[in-house]
């Protein structure tokens, strides 16, 4: 183990590594059982979560040792990641043909769904063996029992949270917080497809390690893993309707080719054409309103300075380990508003002399924290979202379970 990682902050990744560890093996036991889609979905985020740590906290265990077990996570990563993107493009569809209403869209929109769904039990094989690779390699017994050892150390050495760990897991902090902003200006152009797509790795990178932080400022982070995870939800949004187009686009030359061959003509072929043009232009509609959205809230964002913030709050938690005094629990730095134009001399001030601090954030209509020395300013949550409605569609029934799992084991995993 390297000396110069602080005790702490190791402490702070062997907890979080252990608990994605075990969410990964639960739901990859559920994924084995094909009990629901949702199961490739949860190992799936556990997954970019434990690859995620292990780039912070790779200084407390040997280099070579760490990127084993990012290679072997990564392998399962990309596996139900292109299962996972099958289930919600089936998903999709299936809530499309309830609402359909062009004349004749129907062929095509089943011809595309039961397509997708033999692509996506084709892929069902790479979901098992992705499950049964890792647990051959070892490699989650490896992290539980080196996340073990860290643990027992520290509680035989009763260790606490420390300033180091704060600075160490700041450095992290504002390398994403610095790559989410160099791709800002993606979002001045709606054709950027690349730079949108960019922009959503960073911002899931970013949300990643703030979560990862969490515990090293309590209740100080969350509305900054709040507008990260809202973040990453439009772009996502985005980027699906991307891939739609493209997928869309060779689906129809598939068929096209697949029909004249067969038929010696586009007759056949001609029947699932009102169905495609119609996704394309429901999910062209889609991405500009959610573009619109997104644009609208990432101005928001910056009108708050939620990014301005956050970097104060990690630098004034970084700082305590030079002598500054550090917040008190539960308590938020103060944020300086703008002082009114005086006319006259400045009245004298009743109580305590308040200490200026260089580069204090003035008060803004959120509860995300400044930096600064320690006081409470209370803030107004943001409203939670509207639910979605289903408008009285008609019911369709919901995709089959997939994969055989009558000779599958729960995937099992030691500590």
């Amino acid at each position: 183990m390297i000396h110069s990682v602080d005790s702490t902050y190791l402490v702070l990744g062997a907890r979080y590594l252990r608990r994605q560890v075990r969410q990964l093996v639960d739901q990859l036991g559920g994924a084995r059982l094909g009990e629901e889609a949702e199961c490739v979905h949860r190992a799936r985020v556990a997954s970019r979560r434990l690859r995620a740590a292990l780039r912070m906290f790779r200084d407390g265990w040997s280099r070579k040792r760490v990127e084993r077990w990012r290679s072997e996570i990564r392998r399962v990563t990309k596996s139900l990641g292109e299962a996972r993107d099958k289930d919600v493009q089936i998903e999709v569809l299936y809530g499309i043909l309830r609402t359909a209403e062009g004349p004749g869209c129907a062929a095509g929109l089943v011809r595309l769904l039961v397509e997708t769904q033999r692509d996506r039990d084709a892929l069902e094989p790479a979901v098992l063996e992705a499950a049964d690779r890792i647990e051959r390699s070892g490699v989650l017994d490896e992290i539980l029992s080196a996340a073990k050892k860290v643990l027992a150390r520290s509680e035989a050495a009763g260790d606490e949270s420390s300033p180091a760990a704060c600075r160490q897991a700041g450095q992290f902090v504002l390398e994403r917080l610095e790559q989410l902003l160099a791709r800002q200006d993606s979002l001045d152009d709606p054709d950027d497809c690349e730079g949108h797509h960019a922009l959503r790795i960073a911002v899931k990178r970013l949300r990643y390690t703030l979560e990862v932080a969490k515990p090293l400022c309590p209740g100080q982070l969350e509305e900054a893993v709040n507008a990260a995870k809202r973040l990453q939800t439009l772009l996502g949004d985005v980027h699906d309707c991307d891939v739609w187009q493209d997928q869309l686009a060779k689906f129809a030359r598939r068929e096209s080719a697949r029909w004249t061959k067969r038929c010696g003509g586009q007759g056949r072929f001609a029947r699932l054409v009102p169905g495609i043009e119609y996704l394309k232009r429901e999910r062209a509609e889609r991405r500009g309103v959610v573009f619109q959205e997104l644009v609208r809230y990432w101005r928001e964002l910056k009108q708050q300075e939620t990014w301005q913030r956050l970097r104060g709050l990690v630098e004034y938690h970084g700082a305590a380990e030079s002598g500054a005094p550090p917040p008190a629990t539960g308590a938020e730095p103060p944020r300086r508003g703008p002082e009114p134009p005086r006319s006259g001399p400045e009245p004298p001030r009743s109580g305590p002399a308040v200490r200026e601090v260089p580069g204090a954030i003035p008060p803004r209509t959120s509860s995300f924290p400044a930096a600064g020395p320690t006081s409470v300013v209370p803030a107004p949550s943001a409203p939670a979202a509207p639910p979605a409605s289903n408008g009285g569609q008609r019911a369709i029934p919901k995709p089959k379970a997939l994969g055989d799992s009558s000779r599958r084991p729960a995937l099992l995993v030691r500590g």
